[in-house]
């Protein structure tokens, strides 16, 4: 019940496709940003990987346990409400000596799920970067990696529930109840409705972002480049074909400009979604996005990323 209502809710909420629906409203302390968790692939390919919590935190893998990078938090508002109804039907017979009776039933059942807005915890990709550069591994890490399989990755967002949330599942319909005695009929009809609810605590996990860990051959720890885990994003949404009119558009205008200086472009052809990725992305290379044009904060070239961009765009195309 709680698995399906927040799969609803994230289907709604995140078009990028970048957060995991929680599965269970409990273990929230062990799911928040900065927490090692480790993921199992079974079976099948398709079969999506499961996530499990650990009882450890990234400081303690590493040979100083001083704080890597603030958790940020954020109020998310909006309401969430929907119904979903089905058609169930069937007929069973039963036998009541000396009589013998026949049932015959059709139910509808009705999920409602309602959620009340979410606290966002989130970390900075970039930042979390820089930070982790020549930062060393301790011994503990051998430990903690021989004790889970699967990989070991790092939270970077959360989303939690910020009230308690109650989710109702309703049961409603009619049934038709006939008996036959030797010598005459009765029937009767009657509705049924039944209810089943389950209450969620403030504070419970409801989804999350996570980012590989990886550990070179000399012991230090570092994440991959955000701007791979990014396209490869933008490649699954199919919003690829946009970002690269984006980018070059502004690509010879931009090698041109000053650091700090304002130019306009056009993003209206980019979703709230596609905007929000496109924006991280050039973030990561030094060039901060807005909704009414870009600036360049840093000494940086967009060539690499176009490249990029082309490249991926002609092979999905084939």
């Amino acid at each position: 019940m709680f698995k399906k209502a927040v799969q609803h809710l994230i289907e709604q909420i995140d078009s990028g496709g970048g957060l995991i629906p929680a599965t269970s409203a409990y273990d929230a302390e062990k799911f928040k940003p900065l927490h090692l968790v480790h993921r199992r692939t079974n079976g099948p390919f398709w079969r999506k990987p499961t996530y499990r919590p650990t009882e450890f935190e990234l400081k303690h893998v590493l040979v100083d346990e001083d704080t890597l990078v603030p958790v940020r938090q954020k109020e998310m508002s909006f309401t969430f409400l929907e119904t979903v109804d089905g058609l169930i039907k069937g007929k069973a017979k039963v036998k009541l000596d000396p009589v013998t009776g026949k049932v015959e039933c059709s139910k509808a059942n009705c999920d409602t799920i309602q959620l009340q807005g979410t606290k966002q915890l989130s970390v900075s990709i970039s930042e979390l970067i820089e930070s982790l550069k020549k930062r060393k591994i301790g011994r503990s890490w051998e430990l903690i990696k021989n004790s889970y399989t699967g990989d070991l990755c790092i939270v970077t967002e959360t989303l939690m529930s910020v009230e308690p949330i109650t989710l109702k599942k309703v049961n409603k319909g009619a049934s038709a109840f006939s008996i036959s005695l030797p010598y005459s009929k009765a029937g009767t009809e009657c509705s049924l409705l039944t209810e089943r609810t389950l209450d969620i605590p403030k504070g419970a996990v409801l989804a999350y972002k996570v980012w590989d860990l990886t550990i070179s051959e000399d012991g230090t720890l570092y994440l991959p480049a955000a701007t791979l885990q990014l396209l490869v994003q933008s490649l699954k949404v199919k919003i690829l074909p946009q970002q690269l009119n984006m980018v070059t558009s502004i690509v010879n205008d931009l090698e041109c400009s000053q650091v700090g200086q304002f130019l306009e472009v056009d993003t209206r052809v980019l979703t709230e979604a596609a905007f929000g990725i496109t924006a991280e992305m050039l973030n990561e290379i030094g060039i901060q996005v807005k909704r009414e044009g870009v600036q360049k904060m840093r000494k940086t070239s967009l060539h690499e990323l176009t490249i990029a961009l082309y490249c991926l765009e002609a092979l999905s195309n084939h």
